[in-house]
């Protein structure tokens, strides 16, 4: 605006001052790094606070065991030294172990009526057969002829309910396989041994 067409006369705050501060000042440039360093520090710092919360959270991957305790130790745990289950029992029978030969005649009936009988077997072994019966104790044993045709097909032995421990033991004796042991009807005797082959007595 024109100084003619003001309309107010001149007061002080028309008269400027001699030592007044200039209207404008005109700085420098900033220059780029005084720029971008803010951006720069706080990205540092965001950083290492991240470094900081992963560290606290999930350990120090290079100290196995944060507490200090040092891990269990397994060097003198070899399998080779635990204490194997059948330790000191070595010397127990094995299950499929037959039972000897003593074993069987004790848990026999010494005095059961044991009748060795020759079946078509070699003349003379049914009286061998009472014999070596005899030698282990057996006290009524007989040696005869089988009356007629038994039907065996082999040596076997048969006996009355209430008398299988002392076939088994006789089987023992005379060596006829338990397999050729069997309950049986009996019209006379505890035990029949039915000849029809030598007989593989035991040891005395």
């Amino acid at each position: 605006m024109s100084t003619n067409a003001y309309p107010y006369p001149p007061d002080e705050f028309d008269t400027r001052d001699a030592a007044a501060s200039p209207d404008g000042i005109h700085r420098a440039r900033a220059s780029r790094w005084s720029r971008w360093w803010p951006f720069l520090a706080i990205a540092v710092v965001c950083a290492a606070t991240a470094i900081v919360a992963v560290t606290l959270l999930t350990g120090d991957p290079g100290t196995p065991a944060a507490d200090g305790a040092s891990p269990p130790a397994t060097a003198d745990a070899s399998p080779t030294d635990a204490a194997s289950p059948t330790d000191g029992a070595t010397d127990a029978a094995s299950p499929d172990a037959s039972p000897d030969l003593a074993t069987l005649v004790a848990a026999a009936d010494s005095t059961a009526y044991i009748r060795v009988l020759n079946d078509g077997g070699p003349a003379g072994e049914a009286g061998k057969g009472v014999d070596a019966l005899v030698a282990q104790g057996f006290t009524d044993a007989e040696s005869a002829d089988f009356p007629g045709d038994s039907g065996a097909t082999g040596t076997v032995i048969w006996y009355a309910d209430g008398f299988e421990d002392t076939a088994k033991a006789v089987a023992a004796v005379l060596g006829v396989p338990e397999a050729d042991v069997a309950g049986h009807t009996l019209r006379s005797g505890d035990v029949i041994v039915v000849v029809q082959s030598a007989l593989n007595i035991a040891a005395q």
